[in-house]
């Protein structure tokens, strides 16, 4: 939708704050919409150009962890969503995808991973209920961290209500 406004916007281009960034980190956000828009193939092309030039690049390690999990290769996205982390991604959904991956039926016991995902995730977006709910998960499999866990699971329910998952 468009519309036209009667009178000019002033704009202080001055106020504008920029900076360049290398060609990979262009590459590798150009890969992420790509994989957003299904073109999965070019999407690879780029993320194996980007990983081959910058192989520490967070953002393409979360991409090709993304476009694992669409493929249902969820071993490999949970790999790519890890190696993101370990490259202190700041993305809240990197942090959320291998902390609940982590959290699958062949996980067992405490996981130090775990728990630090799941808690930067929340730290990066204290709004996205998901992540408490899998940190609740996470702590019910020890018996002492049962009121934490329930005490995340009601802020999970807080924050979207009409998610029955959470009850």
């Amino acid at each position: 939708m468009m519309f036209k406004m009667n009178r000019a916007v002033a704009v202080d281009e001055s106020a504008f704050q920029f900076r360049s960034i290398p060609s990979t980190d262009a590459d590798a956000i150009r890969a992420d919409v790509l994989v957003y828009n299904q073109r999965t193939r070019d999407a690879q092309a780029l993320l194996d150009s980007v990983l081959r030039d910058d192989p520490k690049n967070a953002l393409a390690h979360e991409t090709m962890g993304y476009l694992k999990f669409r493929e249902g290769d969820i071993q490999a996205a949970r790999k790519w969503y890890g190696e993101a982390v370990k490259l202190d991604s700041q993305s809240y959904l990197a942090n959320y995808y291998y902390g609940a991956m982590s959290l699958g039926p062949a996980s067992q016991g405490e996981d130090p991973d775990i728990e630090s995902s799941l808690r930067t995730c929340i730290k990066l977006n204290p709004g996205f209920a998901p992540a408490y709910d899998a940190l609740a998960r996470y702590y019910m499999r020890d018996p002492a961290k049962s009121n934490e866990a329930h005490i995340l699971n009601v802020r999970a329910i807080i924050l979207e209500p009409d998610n029955i998952g959470y009850v």
